[in-house]
């Protein structure tokens, strides 16, 4: 989206050492904290998308506890760093193994590349946030829509 670059600063998105910390590559998967990425709204936690199949290797190595998301979701949290939360998908939709969701959503438009980090596009971030309803999702939802419509208009 035109104009967007100039709002990202990966400086805004809190926790990103704990990636590196338990052996998730950058590559290997997708942050779901949009918001922070773009300065709208601080994240407290670290929502880390990976493949199905990393996620079994967490889940049964013991350091994660598991937890039902919001999103009706089973997820992890580390037991050491608590702002660490892994999720094999974004509800309603998967993340494969080559870091594309499985919907039908052109992969192009799907992510959002920063530094080597991955977010959800905007487009996807509102996707995603319209699903799971909560109060804070509204707000999200409100506020990325005035910016992908202040972008339009650049």
């Amino acid at each position: 989206m035109k104009g967007l670059e100039k709002h990202m600063d990966i400086r805004g998105v809190k926790h990103l050492q704990l990636l590196s910390d338990v052996g998730i590559k950058k590559e290997e998967c997708l942050l779901s904290c949009t918001t922070a990425l773009l300065g709208i709204r601080e994240n407290h936690d670290l929502d880390v998308v990976i493949p199905v199949e990393m996620w079994s290797e967490f889940a049964l190595s013991g350091e994660y506890d598991q937890f039902k998301a919001m999103s009706g979701d089973i997820a992890l949290v580390h037991k050491e760093h608590k702002e660490l939360e892994l999720y094999y998908r974004l509800a309603p939709v998967a993340f494969d193994s080559g870091g594309i969701f499985l919907n039908q959503m052109d992969p192009e438009l799907q992510m959002i590349t920063y530094d080597g980090y991955r977010f959800p596009s905007l487009p996807m971030f509102l996707l995603w946030k319209s699903t799971m309803g909560r109060k804070k999702d509204i707000g999200d939802i409100i506020l990325v829509s005035a910016m992908m419509s202040a972008f339009s208009e650049e």
